[in-house]
């Protein structure tokens, strides 16, 4: 049970730079001219998806459990804790720590990789009382937004705060809101969406912008964000946006975008959620 903070450094001023996508045909293996196979097709209700590295789904359902399922869409796994509140948010990026987010109680309960409870986190024993979001680190220790202080902080399994960042209303010049975070090559996402992106290093120190407006959650592979759009899945190359032509927008082919509300991508696997399905997909 550990949570990391530090004071850290920021920037004077916030990057302004115009919406840069840059779709890349290849990243997945989805090609331009790609088809898609339904494998199978699952009647639920979706609060929340994510994916981890072993192309595993795991959704909240309409009942407050968390659901793990296979590519092919079997049953793998379920979690289900109703002391402390509606589940909010999951982060599976290590599938043999996954943490369930508890926002109203400000309460994390780690997972190992049979979906059992092994560790359970409340925020308010060291002072974090209203946690917006929260990720998992490259060490398996724990980013979470302080909303009440405007701060990102980390803590250690000692229950201690080892880094934290500066009141970001320095940075922005009012209190972000953040809704989503996650962690990926030792840079930390925070996502806002009225303000944007919010990138930091491994130590809470604010990094820049990334213009990016409008996202409930997104994906962070291969040095690019991928989200949904609405119409279509959209590439944005964060460590080269600033080189990258700003009028090279494309789109990732999708099987049927209509209706869609959640999808996720995975190395030749497709899942999205519409209109109460949960369907997977693999290319030909």
């Amino acid at each position: 049970m550990q949570y990391l903070m530090e004071k850290t450094s920021s920037y004077a001023t916030i990057l302004k730079a115009s919406v840069l996508l840059l779709v890349v045909g290849l990243l997945f293996a989805f090609k331009a001219d790609d088809s898609y196979k339904l494998i199978s097709s699952v009647t639920t209700k979706v609060k929340y998806m994510t994916t981890d590295q072993m192309r595993n789904v795991y959704i909240i359902d309409g009942i407050n459990q968390i659901i793990r399922y296979d590519t092919t869409g079997t049953v793998k796994g379920k979690f289900s804790d109703d002391r402390y509140g509606a589940l909010t948010a999951i982060d599976a990026t290590s599938p043999f720590n996954i943490l369930a987010f508890y926002e109203d109680f400000n309460t994390i309960i780690a997972l190992d990789n049979q979906l059992t409870a092994k560790s359970l986190y409340r925020l308010p024993e060291i002072g974090i009382s209203n946690a917006s979001a929260m990720c998992l680190s490259y060490d398996n220790y724990i980013w979470v937004y302080d909303q009440d202080e405007g701060k990102l902080k980390k803590v250690d399994r000692e229950y201690k705060i080892i880094y934290e960042s500066i009141d970001l209303r320095e940075v922005v010049g009012e209190l972000p809101n953040p809704n989503f975070m996650i962690e990926r090559d030792q840079i930390i996402f925070l996502n806002d969406p009225k303000l944007g992106v919010m990138t930091f290093d491994m130590y809470g120190n604010f990094i820049n912008f990334l213009p990016l407006m409008n996202l409930d959650s997104f994906q962070v592979i291969g040095g690019k964000i991928v989200f949904f759009d609405g119409v279509a899945l959209r590439i944005f190359n964060y460590k080269n946006f600033s080189n990258v032509d700003p009028n090279m927008v494309q789109s990732l082919p999708l099987p049927d975008a209509e209706n869609i509300e959640m999808i996720k991508a995975e190395k030749g696997y497709l899942y999205l959620y519409k209109e109460g399905d949960l369907q997977f997909y693999n290319t030909k």
